[in-house]
């Protein structure tokens, strides 16, 4: 029988098939390695990028399952955007100066009726979030009501 050489998986050395087996792998197209320090670190890192994988995707789901504000996506509700078209002067000056949140995710602002917030004595617009919807703070302090003020607007 003629001899038969492969190059090994790992180190690309080549070496001599002795066995009948080895010669079955080659033709089977698995991997050949010339030692068996050669297998152990071909099989380790193998095994430790697996191990790799598996640790980020088990660790995504715990983060997601043990997150007390984590919802299926078909649960969730969709978030109401609030447009703003804006408007132009007669020269081309923009009507709307400045926009300026108040009431934050983090920092809720609420306010009662005496307490609404007069943006420059009048001329701005305070818009305040109700009970009986979202108001101009004239509004809502004329209804009498108080609430969450979301921005001023000047």
């Amino acid at each position: 029988m003629s001899e038969i050489t492969a190059p090994c998986t790992r180190c690309h050395q080549p070496f001599l098939l002795t066995k009948k087996w080895q010669r079955d792998q080659l033709k089977a197209g698995k991997n050949l390695y010339c030692s068996q320090t050669c297998r152990r670190e071909a099989v380790s890192k193998r095994a430790s990028a697996t191990m790799a994988r598996t640790n980020r995707r088990y660790a995504s789901q715990r983060m997601t399952l043990n997150n007390p504000m984590h919802k299926e996506p078909s649960r969730r509700k969709l978030q109401a955007t609030l447009r703003i078209d804006l408007k132009y002067s007669a020269d081309g000056e923009p009507v709307i100066h400045g926009i300026e949140r108040i009431s934050r995710p983090g920092r809720r602002v609420y306010r009662n009726k005496q307490d609404i917030p007069r943006v420059l004595g009048g001329l701005g617009l305070a818009i305040v979030s109700t009970s009986k919807g979202v108001l101009a703070g004239h509004e809502a302090a004329k209804s009498g009501i108080g609430g969450e003020v979301l921005c001023q607007v000047w």
